[in-house]
């Protein structure tokens, strides 16, 4: 693979929910940068979803809680082997983090690691803050405000309980 290139599978974990990602016409349309097929900061790309999966009926069930989002919480604030551990298994939240006096997760830190991890999977060899249509900042962003700025009292009841499974 050439330096910068993207593979199909990582193209995966930035595609919408609302993307068929099975049907190969839309990985074209995408790629091709079609009006209608834009994936941007105001999207959840699906590696946000625990095992990539939206419920429509509970938008917010899995969200925040994929796999490659709790590795990469993971590295950068424990340790990279600590990745190997079950991802369940609770203290999530030690090494480094102590370290930092961190003591609980807070959400501005799952917005910069889910920001990160954006980075990581895209063919972008340095930093950018906005690659192609795509704009880093603005996606930091929008999960704060969407931690921060809760639509109902159950919205906010759902994000505490999602704290608080980050933090378990």
């Amino acid at each position: 693979m050439e330096e910068g290139s993207i593979t199909t599978l990582q193209e995966s974990f930035f595609v919408p929910w609302t993307y068929d990602w099975s049907n190969t016409d839309v990985h074209s349309v995408i790629r091709e940068f079609q009006p209608n097929f834009h994936v941007t900061a105001h999207s959840w790309p699906s590696f946000l979803y625990a095992d990539g999966d939206y419920d429509l009926l509970r938008p917010a069930k899995r969200l925040f809680k994929g796999k490659y989002l709790v590795m990469a919480f993971q590295c950068i604030f424990t340790s990279p082997s600590s990745t190997q551990n079950e991802l369940n298994s609770g203290n999530t939240h030690r090494h480094v983090a102590k370290l930092l006096r961190m003591n609980t997760v807070q959400l501005q830190v799952i917005a910069y690691v889910a920001t990160q991890l954006h980075f990581a999977f895209s063919s972008c060899l340095s930093w950018m803050i906005v690659d192609k249509d795509f704009n880093h900042e603005e996606f930091y962003h929008n999960i704060v405000n969407y931690f921060e700025l809760p639509s109902s009292p159950q919205k906010a009841a759902e994000l505490n309980d999602l704290l608080t499974w980050w933090n378990q």
